[in-house]
């Protein structure tokens, strides 16, 4: 008789927001923590927690065993006093959607995540771009397996748009599951998909959660199609803005796009100067490399908890003296900079504000706008195409496929079946046992 049994908090019907959990009798892995909506900004509303709040608006679901729940107004939730005695939640990446709410768990938890996520999210912590959670934080090596009770779990690498992505292999005394992550074929490690692939049917596990954020839409996103596109791209804007600023909005945790950016610069002779957070945060993944760090008198920065042997400071003057020799990293807080800076053109590329559906992407397109700085979408999705999403499924050997992180799972899931796959639509709600 089968001990095992999953259960889906959240995830089926959004993009993010991904919660799976697999248990036996004393066992229970959680794989991904993240929000479905909401961000490190929000407020609690009158009289409850940041955390209530966030469970009464749905933004994270309602689990038992796994918060501290003394305190709570409204919501009646099984505290942390939980019925197994060994727990853990691992976590694929460090996108909000997929770890957002780590700074709600109690301090008696234990998390994983690659090596590569732990070190990004201390950077995170320290410019505070991350809330440093109370829970105990464990990095893994790819490759590494780790058991929770008499459960085993391996991180197997993979590519997204984000350092330390990782596939999530679970496997218990009688059942074994694949969590594939966000996952693309158009970034720098295609090979790793493969491999990602081929370690999945290596596993024959019972069920694989695949993600599908691009049948979420009927018509994809017109974005440039790979990160070696988006650098060709760049290197045709060296050229055209020889003699000219240019400014780049890039994602603060898209680390390897801002090395190839840098790589490009440098070869065509011109430095890439980071804002100070940007430039701490980049570090940690590339010590070795001379920063250049632009300083802003207007602004109240401890320079001294970033700079390092490697990195020199620019002042603005030098920059608008010699405008050729730079490419300035620009995000939406140091916007204000652009008006004396006046670089010739702005290169957006998957920055916040990432887009329309945020308030402030509103505001910068009217400031540029107002100071005629050509906008330039620069971005590369972090996610698999549909024909690439169909590609990756029907090589996967599995028992069942279990279409999520799209906003139309049962059309993928249609797709999916019309191609000889054997689809599962989980409920929420619902204990399935294996």
């Amino acid at each position: 008789m089968s001990m095992t049994n999953f259960q889906v908090w959240s995830g089926l019907e959004t993009i993010g927001g991904n919660i799976v959990e697999i248990t036996t009798e004393t066992a229970r892995v959680l794989c991904d923590f993240g929000l479905t909506g909401g961000s490190n900004k929000d407020v609690p509303q009158a009289n409850l927690s940041l955390l209530e709040t966030t469970l009464l608006e749905g933004k994270l679901p309602q689990i038992p065993g796994v918060f501290d729940t003394e305190g709570f107004q409204t919501v009646t939730l099984d505290g942390i006093e939980g019925k197994y005695p060994h727990q853990a939640i691992f976590i694929s990446h460090l996108h909000i959607d997929h770890m957002g709410g780590l700074k709600f768990l109690p301090a008696n938890t234990d998390v994983y995540m690659t090596n590569d996520s732990l070190r990004l999210y201390q950077a995170l912590i320290q410019v505070g771009d991350e809330v440093a959670p109370q829970a105990k934080l464990i990095g893994l090596d790819y490759g590494q397996t780790v058991a929770i009770g008499d459960i085993k779990v391996t991180m197997q690498a993979s590519d997204h748009d984000i350092v330390g992505i990782a596939g999530i292999f679970i496997e218990t005394p009688d059942a074994k599951f694949v969590h594939s992550g966000d996952f693309r074929i158009t970034g720098y490690h295609e090979d790793q998909v493969q491999n990602l692939i081929n370690a999945i049917n290596a596993f024959a596990p019972n069920y694989v959660f695949i993600e599908g954020t691009a049948f979420s839409f009927d018509v994809e996103e017109d974005r440039i199609n790979s990160e070696a596109d988006l650098l060709d791209i760049f290197e045709k804007c060296l050229h055209e803005y020889a003699d000219e600023l240019i400014a780049v909005n890039p994602y603060l945790r898209n680390i390897e796009r801002m090395h190839h950016l840098v790589q490009v610069a440098e070869a065509a002779g011109r430095h890439f100067v980071f804002e100070p957070a940007y430039a701490h945060v980049y570090g940690q993944f590339y010590k070795n490399e001379k920063l250049y760090i632009l300083v802003d008198q207007n602004k109240d920065e401890d320079l001294e908890q970033y700079c390092t042997d490697t990195m020199q400071t620019l002042a603005i003057s030098e920059i608008i003296e010699n405008p050729e020799n730079y490419i300035i990293q620009n995000s939406f807080d140091y916007l204000e900079q652009l008006r004396t800076l006046k670089p010739a053109v702005y290169l957006h590329s998957n920055g916040e504000p990432i887009g329309a559906y945020m308030p402030t992407y509103a505001t910068l397109i009217a400031f540029l706008e107002e100071l005629d700085i050509p906008y330039i979408p620069f971005g590369v999705s972090g996610h698999a195409s549909k024909d690439d999403l169909l590609r990756v499924a029907v090589q996967i050997k599995s028992d069942k496929i279990v279409p999520w992180h799209t906003f139309h799972p049962d059309n993928y899931g249609k797709i999916l079946t019309n191609l000889g796959l054997k689809v599962f639509h989980p409920e929420y709600g619902k204990s399935y046992k294996v």
